[in-house]
């Protein structure tokens, strides 16, 4: 495997597994990461005979957000609005599938990760998993459209909450919110996805597309300027000196910028 990590596509009947494979960094997304998947999902939404896609995790943990140790190499604030903006492509792939998804998720839920899950229309969470925005930790605001989809699962003061103070929460918790849709043990998270993947594969293709389509209309009104406003926020803190001598505290490297 590449230092880049990769991306590929499990067909398992009439699934499509997109599986984020970079499990020794906790499968974090690199640019790279966000292409192919993007790239991926076009081609399990233009097979007929894929029903549903599924996405998940290689190894012990789902996504741990975005690749933070590729943020020195940030020159600019230009390239890191087209750094935030490769982050909402794929978000907004997930979302734009006409069939329906469904995050498996294990271990650690962070950052961009998150925001991945959460545009899902179905979220299994294994007991064990965790789930930790990151952001204030990197002098970083949240991306991959998380400020617009996460108070829309559970709630503005919710999410304002713990957006700031970032505390880690577990599978139960994520549940009573609203983030997860539903979870299981460990071992039997995969039974669980199987079985809502193949009840999900029987409904109508036009009867999902149109009730997605509808749900979007009725919620989505101010994704494009949330957006934008990621794209500008993250592009001004990625050049921020503060910022990057987070970034680089994060990484254990020296404080210079």
């Amino acid at each position: 495997m590449s230092a880049a990590g990769s991306v590929r596509l499990e067909r398992r009947d009439a699934v499509a597994w997109l599986v984020l494979d970079r499990p020794e960094a906790r499968n974090a997304l690199t640019v790279p990461m966000r292409h192919r998947a993007i790239e991926l999902l076009a081609e399990a939404e233009s097979d007929d005979d894929v029903g549903v896609i599924a996405l998940t995790g290689a190894g012990e943990h789902f996504c741990g957000g975005g690749d933070v140790a590729s943020m020195p190499e940030v020159r600019d604030v230009w390239e890191a609005r087209a750094r935030t903006a490769t982050a909402h492509a794929v978000v907004t792939a997930l979302r734009a599938a006409e069939k329906p998804t469904i995050a498996v998720a294990r271990g650690a839920v962070a950052g961009l990760g998150i925001s991945l899950f959460a545009a899902c229309d179905v979220r299994l969470a294994a007991a064990d998993a965790r789930f930790q925005p990151g952001f204030p930790g990197v002098g970083l605001i949240p991306d991959g459209g998380l400020l617009h989809l996460l108070p829309r699962l559970v709630g503005f003061g919710r999410a304002s909450e713990w957006l700031l103070l970032d505390h880690a929460i577990g599978a139960a918790e994520a549940l009573s919110w609203g983030l997860a849709s539903r979870v299981a043990e460990a071992d039997e998270l995969d039974a669980l996805a199987g079985e809502v993947a193949a009840r999900l594969a029987r409904v109508p293709r036009r009867t999902a597309a149109l009730t997605k389509a509808g749900l979007r209309l009725a919620a989505d009104a101010s994704w494009e300027s949330v957006a934008e406003f990621e794209r500008t926020a993250q592009g001004a803190l990625l050049a921020d000196p503060e910022s990057r001598a987070l970034v680089r505290a994060f990484l254990g490297l020296d404080q210079a910028t």
